[in-house]
């Protein structure tokens, strides 16, 4: 989940962008934007990434254009896996896993 500082149209939670939620597992992964209304998740397909897995290693190389991001960008992310109900913010406190825990982000700045 990426929150791209700036962006808050209809986000889900802080959260502008879900990456890998539609998997092929061929080293192609899905780029999506959240579109949160009325309490009401729906995702618009943006691009695809690529991502690759060494051992305990995955590692995403997300197109900044897909994000939308321009010049110097600061984002904000976290990483989730198996999580019951996706769509369900609390969810992601009680089930799968989730890090870094609770609200926090893992922030990088280019």
């Amino acid at each position: 989940m990426i929150d791209v500082e700036g962006q808050s149209d209809n986000d889900f939670y802080g959260y502008d962008y879900i990456i890998n939620r539609q998997s092929s597992y061929t080293g192609m992964c899905s780029v999506e934007k959240y579109n949160y209304k009325n309490s009401t998740v729906n995702y618009n397909l943006k691009a695809a990434a690529n991502f690759t897995v060494n051992g305990k290693y995955m590692q995403y190389k997300v197109p900044k254009k897909s994000l939308g991001i321009n010049g110097n960008f600061k984002i904000n992310f976290k990483i989730a896996d198996n999580v019951t109900e996706p769509e369900n913010i609390l969810s992601y406190y009680i089930t799968g896993e989730v890090a870094p825990v609770g609200r926090l982000n893992y922030t990088f700045k280019g």
